[in-house]
């Protein structure tokens, strides 16, 4: 997966995501730690397709994000997965089955 000079901004000149290059090769995981605003979640949203950059160019599988079909973008939704950070206690909510008891 590629971002090359990938930019998004928001109506009002909001910009969330500054021009950025990225190459992660496959079977690679990825890892985003940063400052709150610095643009993590839009990024990993225009890695999924969520989220249409503003700029740049986006490519999975070496095909252009600007010319998938949505079959394509579902085939890449699978392949590539997205989880967000959860405090201990959403991260116990979904392991907590209806009797109370915690599920392995």
């Amino acid at each position: 997966m590629q971002l090359r000079d990938v930019r998004v901004a928001y109506p009002g000149g909001v910009q969330a995501l500054a021009p950025t290059r990225l190459d992660v090769a496959p079977g690679e995981f990825l890892v985003l730690l940063g400052a709150s605003g610095a643009g993590k979640s839009t990024l990993l949203r225009c890695l999924n397709g969520l989220v249409r950059p503003t700029a740049g160019e986006v490519r999975a599988n070496n095909v252009p994000g600007g010319v998938l079909t949505s079959r394509h973008l579902r085939e890449h939704r699978r392949r590539c997965g997205m989880l967000e950070a959860m405090t201990d206690a959403e991260f116990e909510e979904l392991y907590i089955m209806p009797d109370g008891m915690v599920d392995d």
